[in-house]
């Protein structure tokens, strides 16, 4: 007998699970002679070895990957599906591959199996596989963020952080300093200073400029002896030439303004040097008398040497200095140093080549009024330096309103640039959205650069 055929819409098969004519079973054919339905039999079941489930690399996602198929029972695989628990969810495309597959939840873990679909019916599901989503990247927290909240940054200076945390200073912490703010000591001026795993701050000092120019520094509110009231010594922050007083009568007076120490000479009281230096340029804060007077008292010097010369002090003219010009609180050179409040002095004096040990307070009839801090160079320095010495010294002796309205340095004090303190790289571990977080080496200790007083690391 002649078989017959019929044409079946291909729309028909998803859904066509037996053919028969009549009471008799049928075969379906595909254009080929394929059997496609009739003694043909579902998919089998997937083996474990045929596809595999990972994390992805995103949140919620998971990457199903099919390597090879099951036999398709002699009717080809027209879909394959997934089902998590909540029902079959067809795949795209019916063959081998990976899929990315999106999950309801971010690193949640799901049992999945899947199955093959053919015109005949669908397998059996697969043996189940435990995977878990891609979880939500974490972005690295924020580091803190310190700034200069009041003041130049020196003693005195609010310190303010974006976040509360241990304030440290050159890496150690600062005792009790615990919260979002913190007051700038003389103790710390010139430390880098940081507040957690913040940027850092580093004021610069004195002893950043190039080794090569420092002779003296002598400042009270930094070091000096001043037992029942008198200074005896005045230690030089350079490390090189203190200033001392062996004479009990002859020792200048311990004050305090403002809550800092200086110190106050009253026509009779001085401090040598331990060593014979020059003085090519000297920078110094200092007040005659109360601070109005418009006119000076004949031969009162405030820097002499032990061989009797004026170094700088009066020039027998009411207002002027001996020699000069002598630069004002900033402005232009000048000779004209009365009235003379607290104000910062820097230039070149008379006897600039003269190698003898320096006093502060001078010869008779010496100083009458208040010395704040003593610099000595042994060059006249770069602008850049000048600009930057003057900057420092005007704030942390509290004189920095008067510099001029253009000064680099009028607002906050001359800084020291300090690198991270760590480089830190962000990574999301495949698997499992965990952080990993790698650290490079401390920062390496700054140190100067000759010329202009900026600091690097290396």
């Amino acid at each position: 007998m002649t078989a017959k055929r019929y044409q079946i819409h291909p729309g028909l098969l998803r859904n066509l699970r037996a053919v028969r004519i009549g009471s008799r079973p049928a075969r379906l054919l595909d254009a080929q002679g394929k059997i496609i339905l009739g003694s043909a039999k579902a998919p089998a079941q997937f083996a474990s070895g045929q596809w595999s489930a990972s994390t992805g690399l995103a949140a919620t996602e998971i990457v199903l990957n099919v390597s090879a198929l099951p036999s398709d029972g002699g009717s080809p695989i027209t879909a394959l599906e997934y089902n998590i628990g909540a029902g079959w969810v067809e795949l795209i495309g019916n063959g081998t591959g990976a899929r990315v597959l999106q999950m309801p939840s971010a690193g949640a873990q799901y049992n999945m199996v899947i199955r093959a679909v053919s015109a005949v019916g669908s397998g059996p599901a697969s043996e189940m596989k435990s995977v878990t989503s891609g979880a939500e990247i974490v972005a690295p927290p924020e580091a803190p963020q310190i700034s200069i909240a009041s003041g130049g940054g020196y003693a005195g200076s609010t310190y303010t952080s974006t976040v509360a945390g241990q304030w440290t200073a050159n890496d150690v912490d600062i005792p009790g300093e615990t919260g979002a703010s913190w007051t700038m000591t003389r103790e710390h001026e010139g430390a880098v200073i940081r507040c957690g795993g913040s940027n850092a701050i580093r004021m610069w000092m004195p002893t950043d400029l190039d080794a090569g120019t420092k002779l003296i520094w002598a400042d009270p509110k930094r070091q000096q002896s001043a037992g029942t009231g008198f200074v005896s010594q005045l230690a030089d922050q350079f490390g090189t030439n203190d200033f001392v007083q062996s004479s009990p009568s002859l020792r200048p007076v311990a004050n305090t303004e403002g809550g800092d120490p200086f110190i106050s000479f009253n026509s009779g009281t001085y401090l040598e040097s331990t060593d014979a230096i020059p003085t090519p340029y000297i920078a110094f804060v200092s007040r005659y008398k109360t601070g109005v007077e418009t006119a000076f008292e004949t031969y009162h010097v405030l820097i002499g040497d032990a061989a009797g010369h004026r170094v700088q002090g009066d020039g027998f003219n009411a207002t002027q200095w001996n020699s000069g010009p002598l630069r004002k609180n900033g402005g232009a050179a000048g000779l004209v140093a009365l009235p003379m409040p607290k104000s910062l002095f820097m230039g070149v004096p008379a006897r600039a080549a003269t190698v003898a040990n320096i006093w502060l307070g001078s010869t008779a009839p010496r100083w009458n009024g208040g010395l704040w801090e003593f610099i000595a160079l042994s060059a006249v320095p770069t602008e850049a330096d000048r600009l930057i010495l003057e900057g420092c010294m005007a704030h942390r002796n509290g004189i920095a309103a008067s510099l001029p309205s253009g000064h680099p340095y009028k607002l906050t004090g001359p800084q020291v640039a300090v690198a991270a303190p760590a480089t830190e790289e962000w990574a999301m571990a495949a698997g499992d959205g965990s952080v990993t977080v790698e650290s490079s080496p401390s920062d390496p200790e700054p140190t100067a650069t000759p010329g202009d007083g900026s600091i690097t690391t290396g």
